[in-house]
């Protein structure tokens, strides 16, 4: 089950993978919010973003123009900001983030002496707009650089995936010839066996008879006997052996041709996914620009 988060990233990965989310934009709003319990003007932006995300924006973006200090928590305050330019009676910037459905509301509230908030004709509501406007934009910006760098992570794995792939079949590849080689080597041998098996059973009942074919005494006989019967046996088994073994190297080469278009199909699998890491390296160069 995909958590609220899981979902906003999904959502935004379709606005960054379609083209859409690049150049992202802001809509400056105005309204009331609560500031220590009383209605406050504010400009604010509604972000497609996760709230825990917003926040280390938001103090990463106030950063720039003095120390941030957090309290409450999600409620962000710098004073005496420097290069600001919204107004020359400006003593501290508030930011309050808050979690709206499947969005993120930030408010700035620029604040004058005594900790009252700016009247609009001590500010300049175009660079204070475009001081929160800037804040959005960025805010998108590092979300499409965090996006791709999973894009990345997920390729990398993928990538590795492949590779190890490879590896695995040029293993099997190389396991195979020693295997058929050991048992090309067990037929090759085989004749030789049998053959020599068939002469010790010729040798045997050579001597359960004599030159003139009579035959031996009993004893004699049934020990030459056994020795043929267990000869005989030698020798069918010599040659189940070599039709198992024949059968083993028949399914090893068989095994190896569909190995060997396993390891073109991995291969091509490999070089696809190199081409698509490489692209998405690419991407987000681009994005860090």
């Amino acid at each position: 089950m995909k958590t609220q988060k899981t979902r906003k990233i999904l959502y935004l990965a379709a606005f960054l993978f379609s083209g859409l989310f690049a150049n992202a934009q802001s809509t400056v709003l105005q309204g009331l919010t609560l500031i220590q319990d009383k209605p406050t003007d504010a400009q604010y932006v509604l972000l497609h973003i996760d709230q825990k995300d917003v926040s280390a924006e938001v103090k990463k973006y106030l950063t720039e123009f003095g120390k941030v200090v957090e309290s409450p928590k999600n409620h962000f305050k710098v004073d005496n900001p420097r290069s600001v330019g919204v107004s020359d009676h400006l003593s501290s910037i508030m930011a309050k983030v808050e979690e709206y459905k499947d969005l993120t509301k930030v408010y700035f509230i620029f604040m004058g002496n005594g900790n009252k908030p700016l009247e609009k004709a001590e500010t300049d509501e175009y660079k204070s707009a475009l001081f929160v406007e800037k804040f959005g934009v960025m805010a998108y910006k590092n979300l499409e650089i965090r996006l791709g760098e999973l894009d990345i992570k997920q390729a990398e794995e993928n990538y590795n995936d492949a590779q190890k792939n490879v590896k695995k079949i040029e293993k099997s590849l190389e396991s195979n010839l020693k295997d058929q080689e050991k048992l090309g080597k067990k037929l090759d041998a085989s004749p030789e066996a049998m053959t020599k098996l068939l002469s010790e059973k010729e040798e045997i009942t050579k001597k359960m008879y004599g030159d003139n074919e009579t035959l031996v005494d009993n004893s004699t006989e049934e020990e030459l006997k056994k020795a043929a019967l267990k000869k005989e046996k030698e020798i069918v088994k010599n040659q189940k052996d070599k039709e198992k073994t024949t059968s083993k190297l028949e399914k090893k080469e068989n095994d190896f041709n569909e190995l060997k278009n396993n390891l073109f199909e991995a291969k091509a699998r490999l070089k696809n996914a190199e081409v698509i890491l490489d692209n998405k390296k690419s991407n987000l160069r681009v994005l860090t620009k």
